[in-house]
């Protein structure tokens, strides 16, 4: 997703749609965080090891916003509208 992210955004500078460019910035930092989640969600699943206890401790977590599952298709979506808000770019 992030090089689909990345690709869209230089696309944007190429064609110096800016309105496009402020647009995708939003979703250049919304994956930065979400990359940084994952990598939270990593180191915690690798602390925990074998335990089961611990694991359903940890995922309990995941559910209160803390920590949550990355929805692909809702990305994928935002990316679609992406294309449809700013015809100069084309994402497929």
């Amino acid at each position: 997703m992030t090089a689909s992210i990345h690709a869209l955004y230089a696309l944007a500078v190429k064609k110096q749609d800016y309105p496009a460019q402020v647009m995708l910035q939003w979703f250049v930092t919304e994956q930065v965080e979400e990359e940084k989640t994952a990598s939270q969600v990593v180191e915690q699943l690798k602390a925990v090891g074998e335990s089961k206890t611990s694991l359903m401790l940890l995922t309990g977590t995941w559910g209160s916003g803390a920590i949550g599952p990355v929805d692909r298709a809702h990305r994928r979506r935002n990316m679609l509208a992406i294309s449809d808000l700013c015809p100069s770019l084309q994402y497929s």
